[in-house]
């Protein structure tokens, strides 16, 4: 009786199914709970309740077994958005929440994301050194500063290597350095300048390949990273430029042989680094499908300081520069700004050294770290961070699942959508049109502007049958 998943001892004779099973003889199962990635609100702005599959999969009710809407979610409750072609093994996926614990210390405050319904649904990449976009298929360019800009005949004055002072007060142990999520072995608080700078150079965050990529100073009268009364430690970064993160100090093995003092450990900047530190030093266009500088005529590879060198950069003018690039001036797409730079100031819609490449569109991005905490989806990326712009066309090619000019809207399932019996709504139109309202004014959701609460309300949607509309 009941299919021994159910009792039947009641006025009505009806079958009372145990946990998990449902149907008149409870022979069915019932598939996983998660939150619901669309669904129509209960309340202003109360949706994302609990539903089966996640309102995101169909439940094979002689399994108790969710079937996933395509490549696109997946979970025993279809509660994770799959991350565009897993990556291509080029990075990791990550929800939102590891993402932002992941933020380098360096760049700034660690703001954690973990109150939004989507901080343990929505995944993303976590792309590798080198590799950038949406499922880390492209290739970052050699990056370097422009040898025209920060000249003495330059109007906007000079530029400056990243200067960061280390002040490290011991007198026995070890510590360590984090630059850009890579750390140091472990440094002995006597090592010499020579030494530190060994220990530096062999991060791979730290460009040292074709030159050395630190110098190291002591202020202390000793050759020895940490002093009793504290040393201050000078590292100015040679190769890497632009405004850099801080170094991360880590002095927990480190001791003072005085009960009294406090060990010190500290990292603050010191000269904020103002060269450029732009793909192919701004100099020549970059294949983002090879991670190659294609460098403007009269440019090639520098040494990062107007030389010829090996940095794949286009930093060494091998002529003297008295024009602006372009077969056309900036290609017709922007205005030259003549001597001493030689610099184009591309049009709305054009980038690139000498504007020949399109702007794709933009939109609040799908994949971001938060601002605040428990913030994000709040800056503008092209594409949404969700697509991949063709430069020839100024469109964009948004990842399974997204569409919109600038993939901004997750699509519904189907092809047409909704299979051609529904219609495809927003969840802030889905909340006007909820079961339990009443009154289509009644139930709201994501009127509040900038609620990170329902970052979604224009972004996610889901059909809704047409006899609703009707």
């Amino acid at each position: 009786m009941c299919n021994g998943h159910g009792h039947c001892d009641n006025a009505d004779r009806e079958c009372e199914c145990f946990d998990g099973y449902m149907g008149g003889d409870c022979s069915e199962y019932i598939c996983p709970f998660g939150a619901a990635w669309v669904d129509q609100a209960i309340g202003v702005d109360n949706a994302h309740n609990e539903a089966e599959c996640s309102n995101k999969g169909t439940c094979d009710r002689s399994t108790g077994v969710c079937s996933c809407e395509g490549d696109r979610f997946e979970g025993q409750a279809c509660e994770r958005r799959s991350c565009p072609m897993d990556c291509n093994g080029r990075g990791v996926c990550m929800s939102m929440k590891n993402f932002a614990e992941e933020k380098d210390a360096g760049v700034g405050t660690v703001y954690s994301y973990e109150s939004i319904w989507d901080s343990g649904m929505m995944f993303g990449c976590k792309c590798d050194d080198g590799f950038f976009g949406p499922d880390c298929s492209l290739r970052d360019c050699p990056t370097g500063d422009d040898p025209l800009t920060g000249t003495s005949s330059d109007p906007d004055g000079k530029e400056y290597n990243e200067r960061q002072t280390v002040e490290c007060k011991a007198t026995d142990g070890t510590f360590t350095l984090t630059f850009r999520g890579f750390t140091t072995a472990n440094i002995p608080y006597d090592a010499s300048e020579d030494e530190l700078k060994a220990f530096l150079e062999a991060l791979p965050s730290i460009s040292s390949d074709y030159s050395d990529g630190v110098t190291v100073t002591y202020s202390g009268s000793l050759s020895q990273a940490c002093l009793s009364g504290g040393n201050q430690i000078t590292v100015e970064f040679l190769q890497d430029f632009g405004d850099l993160p801080l170094m991360v100090p880590n002095g927990d093995s480190l001791s003072h042989f005085s009960a009294a003092t406090t060990v010190t450990l500290t990292v603050i900047e010191t000269v904020t680094g103002s060269k450029e530190d732009e793909y192919c030093s701004v100099r020549g266009l970059c294949d983002i499908t090879t991670g190659v500088c294609t460098c403007m005529t009269n440019w090639d590879t520098s040494n990062g300081y107007g030389v010829a060198g090996r940095r794949g950069d286009c930093g060494y003018a091998t002529v003297s520069i008295t024009s602006c690039p372009g077969e056309i001036t900036c290609s017709g797409h922007g205005v030259c700004e003549g001597t001493p730079t030689y610099t184009c100031l591309c049009s709305n819609g054009w980038q690139g050294t000498d504007c020949s490449e399109m702007v794709c569109p933009s939109g609040k991005s799908w994949f971001s770290l938060p601002s605040t905490s428990d913030t994000a989806h709040d800056t503008e990326a092209e594409c949404s961070d969700m697509g991949t712009c063709d430069r020839a066309s100024g469109s964009c090619t948004c990842m399974e699942g997204y569409e919109g000019s600038a993939c901004e809207r997750m699509s519904c399932p189907g092809d047409p959508a909704c299979s051609g019996n529904g219609q495809c709504l927003s969840m802030a139109l889905l909340a006007e049109y909820a079961e339990e309202n009443g009154d289509a004014a009644d139930y709201t959701y994501g009127e509040t502007p900038n609620d990170p609460l329902t970052w979604d309300a224009e972004k996610v949607r889901e059909f809704i049958l047409l006899v609703v509309m009707r």
